[in-house]
Parts: C-alpha cells; structure tokens; sequence
C-alpha cells in the first residue's frame, strides 16, 4: 500500500484534517474523565488530591514516553507510531470504563498517556512535514491547537451529559470507541509527503542524531519556559469546575461549561497565536508572552470573584494555547539542527519537559488546597507559570528554514 503523496496541491490539507481527528480522540479521551469526577468522585470514595491524581498519572505516562516516542518513530517509522499512538489510547480509554476500583483507574490512565504520547509528538511532527516553510504554526494551530482544544471541550462539557444520560463507564466505552474509529480511517487514508517519506520510514536509530537533538540547548530552555504554564493549564481546565462548585455553588452544568469555556477559548488562540507566529519577526515573544499573562491572571484568580473567574478562564484557555502553537513549530524553525527525521524527537523532548510540570503541579495544586485551601493553590499555579516562563528568555530566537539549506550537509560533513 502507498504510503505517502505529493505535498503540492490539497493534499496537505487533506491530510491536516485526518490529523486534526487525530488531535481532537486525543484530548476526548484525555479530559473525557474530568467530566466523571462528581460521579468517581462518591464511587470510589475520593477527594480532591486523589482525582488530581488521575491527571498527574496521565500526565506521567504521557511525559515519560515522549522521547522514547522519538527512538519509536526513527525505528519503526513516523506513520506507524502515530498509528500505534491512537490505537492504545483508544483501547486504554476503553478499559478504564471497565475499571473495577480506583488502583485499577490509577494504572489505566498511565497506559492511556502512553498511547496520547504515542501519537501527539508523531502528529506534531507529520505536520511539520507537510506544511514545512509553509504556514507551519498556522497548521499546527489548527491540529494541535483548535483541534486539541475541540476534543477538551467535548470531553470536558458534551461528557457532563452523556454520563448523566448513560453513565460514567459507557461514556468513557463511546470515547474509546470514537478513538477507534479514527484509528481506522487514519490506517487507510493517512499518508507522509513524497519528498520526506525516506527520512520518516523506519530505519536504524543514528544514536549521533539522538545526541545531537537531545544535546539542543534551545530545545530545552524552551520545553522548560512552558513547564509551569503547561501543568497550570491541565490543572485548571480539569479543576477549576471543582473550584467553582465548592465557591459560588455552581451546578454541575454550570461548572461543566466553566470548564468547556477554558478549551473552547484555545480555539481562536490557536488560530490567532498560528497567524502572528508565522509573520512574527520574535518567535519567542508569541511564545513567551503568554504565559506570563497567564501566570498573573492565576495570581488574582482567588480575589476575581465570579465575573472574575469567568474572564480569567477564558484567559487561561486562550493564553496557553496562542503559545503552543508557536512553541510547538519552534523546532521546524531549528532547520540548521533539527532535520525533518529528528522532529519527533524535539518534540518529544519538550513536552517531555513540559510533561513535567503536567505532572508535578497538578499534584501541587492538590497537595496545597488540602493543607490550606484553593486560594493558596491558585496562586502557586500563578508563580510557577511566570517563573518557568521567564527561563525561555535564554534560548536562542528560532531560525527561518529557507535560510538554512545547507545546514543539513554541513552538520553530516561535521559528523564524518
């Protein structure tokens, strides 16, 4: 079967689409179990630390796999474990509607960040291939940020009512499912670009090509700049409905929509973030800026009031992602260190890095509220965001690709 197509023409749109599905299964069933909280919740007899702790374990094995994610694609190609990437997280999802008590939820969702690793790090980079030196942030906007913002939102807000229609367990199983389904369209239709296909089939792992994207100094001052903002936006956007409940009293429909307000506002950030970081002479700026903003609006958010917490959690949604688009085409720009191969590695490695505080500070925030209460956790995701952000500052500013041709040929001439 052929594997790969001419990028000329629609076909790199076409392909932006099968991978923007791919992007919205993801975050589906990622967030899809926030939704379920309030019912896990009293079913299996847990608190607030224990339910951000089926985040931060996601996030675990979502953020331990990333750079492995790399040597898997250098090894059995691109396409493969992309492929692969959807095909356990949608079975994991699957599973853990079946989940008997909590130490089995504990171990699912570990298994489910596998397969969201799997595939997110191979999707940033399939589309870094087809739209390179073309509208790359913009593309990676729409599938990595729009579409990752869509899939939030379903699971966070369309999940409230389909557990309260079907329950918990069958609503994660329809998840699941969804995922399957486009596993199963991405398995026919999905295809690299002719003009790459060598580079992104599988192969020998080049351990030099390793070190030298793991050794990329750039590469992890930036994957740090978004360590906190990163753990501060899954934090809230998962939380801050528990937040709202236990405050002002929401409804669990009204907190749901709190929830599907701060994805949803990644929507236009993405797109908006995409079009100035594809025009923007300071790609750090649109990468950097943010969560800074980001970092303050947490800083008031416990002295916001309700009007308040409504403008901060669009803020939030919209801040976060307007940077990660950016911040995700950061290494195609790297085009003198980072080659087209290797993309999957860098972006491994950063949101490895990023992973990090996906993991760390969910458990902080957790740790926090119970010793002394929300306000004292919202302004800790405040501080770690601005700090982590100010770090980025040292990287040095992304490259244009169309000026480093030869890049390429100069780095192996070096290696031999």
């Amino acid at each position: 079967m052929k594997t790969s197509l001419s990028r000329d023409g629609s076909a790199r749109w076409w392909m932006l689409l099968l991978l923007s599905l791919g992007f919205v299964q993801l975050t589906l069933n990622w967030f899809n179990i926030a939704a379920a909280f309030s019912v896990i919740g009293p079913r299996f007899g847990l608190q607030v630390p224990q339910l951000a702790l089926l985040i931060s374990l996601f996030l675990a094995g979502y953020g331990i796999f990333h750079i492995p994610t790399g040597f898997l694609a250098y090894r059995f190609g691109l396409r493969n474990t992309l492929l692969a990437g959807i095909l356990l997280e949608s079975l994991g999802t699957i599973a853990t509607a079946l989940a008997p008590d909590y130490a089995w939820l504990l171990v699912l969702r570990i298994i489910t960040g596998v397969g969201a690793s799997l595939f997110v790090g191979c999707g940033f980079s399939m589309v870094t291939s087809w739209f390179r030196g073309r509208e790359l942030a913009l593309a990676l906007g729409i599938s990595g940020g729009a579409a990752f913002a869509l899939g939030a939102a379903l699971g966070l807000f369309a999940w409230v009512s389909l557990i309260e229609a079907v329950s918990w367990s069958m609503a994660l199983l329809i998840g699941g499912l969804i995922g399957m389904l486009i596993f199963a369209v991405s398995l026919v239709w999905l295809r690299t670009p002719d003009d790459e296909q060598v580079e992104l089939e599988a192969k020998a792992i080049r351990w030099s090509a390793v070190g030298r994207v793991l050794g990329n100094k750039d590469l992890w001052l930036l994957g740090l700049a978004l360590l906190g903002a990163y753990g501060a936006y899954f934090t809230a956007s998962q939380l801050m409905s528990t937040y709202a409940v236990a405050t002002f009293h929401f409804s669990e429909g009204q907190a749901g929509l709190m929830a599907a307000v701060i994805v949803l506002a990644g929507i236009p950030g993405s797109i908006i973030g995409g079009y100035f970081a594809d025009r923007a002479r300071a790609l750090k700026l649109v990468i950097l800026a943010p969560p800074l903003l980001l970092g303050l609006g947490l800083l008031v958010l416990p002295f916001a009031g309700v009007v308040g917490t409504w403008i901060i959690a669009v803020f939030v949604g919209f801040l976060l992602i307007y940077s990660f688009a950016a911040w995700t085409a950061s290494p195609g720009h790297y085009s003198d260190q980072i080659f087209p191969e290797d993309v999957a590695t860098a972006e491994g490695l950063m949101l490895t890095l990023a992973a990090v505080g996906g993991f760390l500070v969910p458990l902080g925030f957790g740790l926090i509220e119970a010793a002394s209460g929300f306000t004292g956790a919202w302004i800790f995701l405040g501080v770690v965001s601005i700090i982590f952000a100010v770090i980025g500052f040292a990287a040095r500013e992304p490259l244009k690709a169309p000026a480093q041709q030869e890049a390429r040929i100069a780095v192996e001439e070096g290696v031999k």
